[in-house]
């Protein structure tokens, strides 16, 4: 097992995206990934492992304001 240290939020983000399915956990339980356009939580002590994720499909080709 790799151990990773990501110096800003931004990094973790980019890792997870060019790590495609791959997991990201802590010493504490705490799970992330990244599979489909889709990116995925697990806190601690949840037993149903990424029941739900949030998709950044619709991203692509849509116009965005700041």
């Amino acid at each position: 097992m790799e151990t990773l240290k990501f110096n800003s939020p931004k990094e973790m983000v980019n890792w997870l995206m060019d790590n495609h399915a791959n997991i990201l956990s802590d010493s504490y339980g705490r799970k992330w990934k990244y599979v489909n356009y889709k990116f995925f939580f697990k806190d601690i002590g949840l037993y149903d492992e990424f029941e739900e994720g949030i998709y950044c499909l619709h991203l692509f080709g849509t116009n965005l304001y700041s």
